[in-house]
């Protein structure tokens, strides 16, 4: 693990723990229409089987997450983690989730990380 702190918000941790969800992806995703030319950050909760195939790519970094109260955040046993998908993506000293105000859970805010 890396020297970056991943801050999750109250809400996140609660939706996380409420789903068993112990994973949280970062990645970039592409507009096929305009030839793949431009990207846009997103993060999401994903499962574990889903989990498992991002972290046997090249390239992927892996970050324990803590909610806003400096406490690492765990789901049953095992710790909550970010997986930054792409090698691509800039992360600051602490990155910031919490859920969009418009489509809940589904996408998350991001601060601190760019592309």
């Amino acid at each position: 693990m890396n020297a970056q702190r991943v801050v999750l918000s109250d809400k996140l941790v609660a939706h996380l723990r409420k789903k068993g969800l112990r994973y949280v992806l970062m990645d970039v995703a592409f507009c096929k229409s305009c030839g793949g030319a431009v990207g846009e950050l997103f993060a999401r909760p994903m499962k574990d089987a889903e989990a498992e195939e991002a972290l046997g790519r090249a390239g992927v970094r892996r970050f324990f997450c803590e909610d806003e109260h400096d406490g690492r955040i765990c789901v049953g046993d095992a710790p909550v983690e970010l997986v930054v998908a792409n090698p691509a993506i800039k992360l600051e000293a602490v990155v910031r989730l919490s859920p969009r105000a418009l489509l809940g859970c589904a996408d998350l805010r991001i601060e601190g990380a760019a592309y």
